[in-house]
C-alpha cells in the first residue's frame, strides 16, 4: 500500500455507497453487540443473506457430514457445477475471524465460485472459536481435505486436482492445511487460493493507522479475532496459526494470493508471498484496486462486479496452471 494511495483515498466515507454500507454495519453491530455469541452468529448470517443478492443456480448441491477428529462430525456443502467428470475440487474455508461465518453465509460466494471457476466447491463448516480454539478449526479443515482427496470421484472430481482456498481467516486455514499436508505427507495438493488471507498474529499499528479503510476491518477487530482463536499466547508460535512464524516453506503447492488495495491485511499477504517465493514456491499475486477486505462476499459491491472479479481469479489460477 503506497503513501500515494493513502493520501488520495483517505476519506472513503465521501463515497455515498461506502458510507451507507458502513452505516448499516454500525447499526447492525449496535443491535447484536450485547447478545450471546450464538445469537450474534445467527443474526450476522441473516444480515449477509438479506443484503446479498445472488440468484445463481448450481447443477447439483449435496449436504453431508464427514468424520473428523474426536468423534466430531464436520458439515460439508458440495457444489457441483456440471455433470462433467475429472473436475478440479476446491476446498473452501469461509471467513469471519474464526469466530463468525459458516456454510449458509457463504452460499452466494460458493455458488459463484462453482459456476465461474468450473470447480467442485466444498464448503467446510469448521468449528468456531472461542468455544473451539486453535487448532480445532484447522483439524476440521484438514479432515475435510483428506476426506475429499479420497472421495472426490463420487462427485465427478479429480483427486489429483485438489485445491485449498478460503477468504480472510479461511485463507489462513487454507495456507495452514497446505503446510500440514506437506508435513504429514498427506494429500498432494494442486494449489492454494488465498483470498485476502490473515497471515500474522502480529498487529502492526502503523499498517492499520495508515490504511484508507478505517471502518470495516479494524485493528481492534483483528486483535479480538486472534485472542478468540489462540487464547493461549504460546500458540502464537505455531506456523499453523500465525503463518509468518514458519521457517520452512519449500515443497508447497503453487499459490494465488489475491489482495484488496484498501485492506490492512494486504501487507502481510504480500510478505507471505515473498517468503513462499524465496522458498521456490510458484506464487502469483493479484491486487484488486480500490477495494476493501472481503470484497467477494460483503454487500458493498454488486453481483456483476463480484462475478467479474471471480472470472479474473479464474484467469489467474489458469495462468498458474492450477485450473
Amino acid at each position: 500500500m503506497s503513501q500515494d494511495n493513502v493520501d488520495s483515498c483517505s476519506d472513503l466515507l465521501a463515497d455515498p455507497e461506502f458510507k451507507q454500507f458502513i452505516d448499516k454495519c454500525t447499526d447492525h453491530e449496535k443491535v447484536i453487540s450485547h447478545l450471546p455469541l450464538f445469537e450474534q452468529r445467527k443474526l450476522n448470517a441473516e444480515f449477509i443473506l438479506k443484503e446479498t443478492h445472488c440468484d445463481e443456480k448450481v447443477f447439483h448441491i449435496v449436504n453431508l457430514e464427514i468424520p473428523g477428529v474426536e468423534h466430531h462430525k464436520v458439515p460439508l456443502r458440495i457444489y457441483v457445477p456440471n455433470e462433467s467428470s475429472n473436475l478440479p475440487v476446491l476446498l473452501y474455508f469461509h471467513g469471519g475471524g474464526w469466530v463468525f461465518g459458516g456454510i449458509d453465509g457463504s452460499d452466494a460466494v460458493c455458488r459463484r465460485l462453482a459456476n465461474h471457476l468450473g470447480c467442485i466447491i466444498v464448503s467446510v463448516g469448521y468449528r468456531l472459536a472461542p468455544e473451539n480454539p486453535f487448532p480445532k478449526s484447522l483439524e476440521d479443515c484438514y479432515a475435510a481435505t483428506e476426506w475429499m482427496a479420497k472421495n472426490a470421484h463420487l462427485f465427478g472430481g479429480n483427486p489429483e486436482r485438489i485445491i485449498v482456498g478460503g477468504e480472510s481467516a479461511g485463507g489462513n486455514l487454507a495456507a495452514a492445511v497446505a503446510l500440514m499436508a506437506r508435513d504429514k505427507q498427506g494429500p498432494k495438493l494442486a494449489g492454494q487460493l488465498l483470498l485476502y488471507p490473515v497471515i500474522s498474529s502480529c498487529i502492526q499499528d502503523k499498517i492499520y493507522d495508515n490504511c484508507p479503510d478505517q471502518y470495516f476491518l479494524t485493528k481492534e477487530d483483528m486483535k479480538f479475532f486472534w485472542e478468540m482463536y489462540l487464547q493461549d499466547i504460546r500458540k502464537d508460535n505455531s506456523p499453523y496459526a500465525s503463518l509468518d512464524r514458519g521457517t520452512e516453506f519449500q515443497q508447497l503447492p503453487p499459490a494465488l494470493i489475491a489482495t484488496a488495495e484498501y485492506d490492512p491485511l494486504s501487507y502481510d499477504a504480500n510478505r507471505y508471498a515473498a517468503l513462499l517465493r524465496q522458498a521456490g514456491v510458484t506464487v502469483l499475486e493479484k491486487s484488486f484496486p480500490k477495494l476493501i477486505h472481503g470484497f467477494l462476499y460483503i454487500p458493498l459491491y454488486d453481483e456483476e462486479k463480484k462475478v467479474r472479479w471471480t472470472k479474473e481469479i479464474k484467469e489467474s489460477l489458469a495462468e498458474l496452471g492450477i485450473l
